[in-house]
C-alpha cells in the first residue's frame, strides 16, 4: 500500500458506487459495515446483514476483513471466508459482501458513478 496517500475505498453494486471512504496511512482504524444504522458504514441492501463485516487498517498499513457471522457470507477471491477470522486484503483481491454478485469492495471508488438513492419519507 502507498504510505503517502490515504487508502481510498468504496462499495459498488451493479457497477454503481454506493459509498466511499478512506483510511489514513499509519493510523489504525476499524469500521463495521452492515445494514444496521449502528454500523459505521450503513448499506441498505437486503443481502447485507445488520453487522456484516469489520474492516481493520493497522498502523503498519495492513488491511484486513472479518466476517461478523453474516447470513450471506463474505467472499474473498470467490471463496467464502470463515466468520470471526481476520483475512488480509490486497488491492488485487476481489472482496464481496454476500454472493460474488453482491456488494463489491473497490480500491478505485472515483472510477464509478454514484448510485441514485431513492429516499422516502415515512
Amino acid at each position: 500500500m502507498n504510505n503517502s496517500m490515504n487508502l481510498r475505498l468504496g462499495f459498488i453494486s451493479e457497477g454503481k458506487l454506493l459509498v466511499k471512504f478512506a483510511f489514513v496511512p499509519g493510523q489504525a482504524s476499524e469500521i463495521v459495515v452492515g445494514r444496521s444504522s449502528n454500523s459505521q458504514i450503513c448499506i441498505n441492501n437486503n443481502v447485507i446483514s445488520g453487522q456484516h463485516a469489520q474492516f481493520i487498517f493497522d498502523q503498519n498499513n495492513n488491511f484486513f476483513v472479518i466476517d461478523l457471522n453474516s447470513s450471506n457470507g463474505t467472499f474473498l477471491n470467490d471463496k467464502r471466508i470463515e466468520s470471526g477470522v481476520p483475512y488480509g486484503i490486497q488491492s488485487t483481491d476481489r472482496l464481496c459482501l454476500s454472493s460474488n454478485s453482491g456488494i463489491e469492495l473497490v480500491f478505485n471508488p472515483d472510477s464509478y458513478q454514484m448510485a441514485k438513492v431513492n429516499r422516502q419519507s415515512i
